[in-house]
């Protein structure tokens, strides 16, 4: 299946994530007259729509250097200048972020020297701060959206905020 994009979105993109992959990584997608420009409906469906791809395909395997995590942020971010209450782009930019520290802590061995390990706390922590503006959104646009709820409370867990972790979790109960 093709999807024709439209304004500086020029060329016909795969829904398949290796081609959705490729057109990004070569094209011009994300020019900074296009990230200042609004998006249209249709093009925040499919950049949703790539940027989701490009999300699960980077979280198979978070790589620091990985274009799929970078592009898929960047489309995100670039939705939320045209549409800040988006919900999908809110939730996956959120969960994004929170991923990739989780995916970085559980990457140290008992070999990481001290210093590396401070230093990717650092990281994740400012990942996880990051990550929290863009589920709180999500978490007021549906709040009855039990995935943004579990992931509220794994955040502030993360960020050893016992209380509110606790919070969000007896809202799933209930």
């Amino acid at each position: 299946r093709h999807t024709r994009l439209q304004g500086d979105w020029s060329s016909d993109v795969c829904s398949s994530d290796l081609q959705a992959l490729k057109y990004l990584t070569h094209s011009q997608v994300l020019t900074s007259k296009f990230r200042n420009d609004s998006w249209t409906t249709s093009q925040i469906e499919t950049g949703l729509n790539i940027a989701y791809k490009l999300k699960t395909n980077c979280e198979k395997n978070f790589d620091s250097s990985s274009t799929c995590y970078t592009k898929s942020k960047d489309i995100y971010e670039s939705i939320l200048q045209s549409d800040p209450y988006n919900w999908s782009a809110n939730y996956n930019l959120g969960s994004l972020l929170y991923k990739r520290a989780v995916f970085k802590i559980k990457k140290l061995d008992y070999e990481t020297d001290i210093f590396e390990i401070e230093k990717i706390q650092d990281e994740c922590i400012r990942l996880f701060f990051s990550a929290l503006p863009y589920l709180k959104n999500a978490y007021n646009a549906n709040p009855q959206e039990e995935l943004v709820v579990k992931s509220l409370s794994d955040l502030y867990f993360s960020l050893n905020n016992e209380t509110k972790a606790v919070e969000y979790e007896l809202l799933i109960k209930d």
